[in-house]
């Protein structure tokens, strides 16, 4: 395996990871990216991910999606605080994003693998799992080898 390169890695939205069958965080960002857009949710989660977020019960006036997601937050929640879970921008949610859509496009396994800096087996199992649930097309039956 290669070193890490997040930056590589695309951030899907909470529907993305919601039609390929992962869990995106919890309910409330789904409904933020609706109202706001998934450029509002992602500045909060690069902001506050994986720590408290406090929410003003008077946020100052909107200047940039923060402030728009404090605005938003301050009508939902009231004020307090809030744990902004990484959501559809967790590591394993942006693997399993471009896996998909590196097999959508026709990659081979090990070009993913290594897009994904993981295995060529965790590659595999997602493939398996999308093909499962329907996102991907079935493996052809016509097409397998036999003995």
């Amino acid at each position: 395996m290669t070193r890490e390169r997040p930056s590589d890695l695309p951030y899907p939205s909470c529907a993305q990871c919601a039609g390929i069958g992962i869990y995106a965080g919890p309910d409330w960002q789904y409904d933020l990216e609706d109202d706001l857009g998934f450029d509002v949710l992602k500045a909060v989660i690069l902001a506050h991910g994986g720590r408290e977020m406090h929410v003003k019960n008077t946020p100052e006036p909107a200047t940039d999606a923060l402030g728009q997601a404090k605005i938003w937050m301050s009508k939902r929640f009231g004020a307090g605080k809030i744990i902004v879970h990484f959501g559809p921008l967790a590591r394993k949610n942006r693997v399993a994003w471009l896996i998909y859509t590196m097999l959508r496009d026709g990659a081979s396994l090990a070009q993913i693998a290594e897009a994904a800096n993981t295995t060529i087996r965790t590659v595999g199992r997602q493939k398996k799992r999308l093909q499962d649930m329907g996102a991907l097309p079935a493996p052809d039956p016509s097409n397998t080898r036999r003995p």
